[in-house]
């Protein structure tokens, strides 16, 4: 873990500590006895740093701390991929499958003086019918499965009126240029679904697995070419969701497009 920070970050080679020696030290506080970078230093001497790390305290003042954060950020992307990767190889997660999805994060508090360089803090709805407004931002986050569970690989802080569909396909250039995928299988909900991913999923060399909101016409074209491999009382269903466009999702889809005519529940979110 030091290896890659110090490789991707090296530090003057007269400075008695490197940039991963700091962030370890930063990781056991924030798992231990999280503190402002103040009082890092304060919380290493009553912790016993130097006896566990070897790291004397007073080499860990918030300039030294503060600097080293600065440094990650000005090169975050290449070292979330890298940290990833070695984090795959390791523990053999495999990488071919991925699941994306934006999630919104809620704060309370004033916000009025951003620093226009960092992630913005945005007065958002959750929903446009929503009478309440709340400061937020977005989190992108790609998720891979060993089988046991799912396991984050790679995320994206965003500003609280980032668009989805934009940075869907931004996300998809990022796991291409950072984390050297060259082909895997997207899976995400309708809410990062358009024509343009799509499009932009295939040029990558990606495949998408993807659920779709029909619009009234989509629904009559699929209901057309359905119609002759339902059985009355699938018709009868078929006709009542067309009547309900904003209800119908997906059909009797698996079983229709199979030849299987035995009637199911259709599946409805």
């Amino acid at each position: 873990f030091c290896d890659i920070i110090n490789t991707i970050c090296p530090s003057d080679p007269q400075a008695f500590l490197s940039y991963g020696d700091v962030t370890k030290i930063l990781i056991a506080n924030r798992l231990c006895s999280p503190r402002p970078l103040y009082k890092v230093e304060e919380w290493a001497e009553k912790s016993g740093v130097e006896a566990v790390f070897g790291i004397p305290s007073n080499y860990l003042n918030d300039d030294k701390c503060g600097r080293t954060l600065e440094v990650f950020a000005d090169n975050a992307q290449t070292l979330k991929a890298a940290i990833s990767l070695d984090i795959a190889r390791q523990f053999n997660i495999g990488l071919e499958h991925t699941h994306w999805d934006l999630t919104t994060v809620h704060f309370e508090g004033e916000y009025e003086n951003q620093d226009p360089d960092a992630i913005q803090i945005v007065y958002t709805k959750d929903n446009p019918k929503d009478h309440n407004v709340n400061k937020s931002i977005k989190v992108g986050l790609d998720v891979a499965n060993d089988g046991k569970g799912p396991i984050p690989i790679f995320y994206e802080a965003l500003d609280g009126n980032a668009s989805g569909f934009v940075e869907t396909i931004q996300n998809m250039e990022n796991l291409k240029k950072h984390m050297k995928l060259d082909h895997i299988v997207r899976i995400n909900d309708r809410g990062c679904f358009s024509a343009q991913i799509l499009a932009e999923t295939k040029n990558s060399g990606f495949d998408l697995i993807s659920s779709v909101t029909f619009t009234l016409l989509e629904v009559v074209h699929v209901a057309t070419l359905l119609w002759t491999r339902c059985d009355s009382a699938l018709q009868k269903r078929l006709i009542g969701d067309m009547q309900q466009p904003s209800k119908f999702r997906r059909f009797e889809l698996l079983s229709l497009t199979s030849g299987n005519k035995k009637q199911h529940t259709p599946e409805r979110k």
